[in-house]
């Protein structure tokens, strides 16, 4: 985290909430990943990640909105994304 802080820092841009919220999804991603012995992207994709940050789905039935990510994997990772994302909101 503290290396895309010095990144956003280099190029002139001020670290967001949403640059904390990415790196805390990317850090949960690669733990559930590693826990089941996946790559990353089987988890979820960069571009679910990015749907993620932009629509800040809050509940399972929000997270049907986004594309490549159904019902399977809502199942298994709900429980584990909805709290990251509501602590960025809140």
């Amino acid at each position: 985290q503290l290396v895309k802080l010095f990144e956003d820092l280099q190029s002139n841009q001020k670290p967001t909430r949403k640059t904390g919220l990415r790196e805390a999804l990317k850090k949960k991603r690669l733990e559930i990943a590693n826990e089941n012995g996946k790559p990353a992207f089987t988890v979820f994709t960069n571009r679910v990640l990015e749907q993620f940050i932009q629509q800040l789905p809050t509940t399972k039935e929000k997270l049907l909105s986004i594309k490549g990510f159904g019902e399977k994997k809502i199942e298994e990772y709900a429980d584990l994304i909805i709290p990251i994302i509501k602590e960025y909101i809140e």
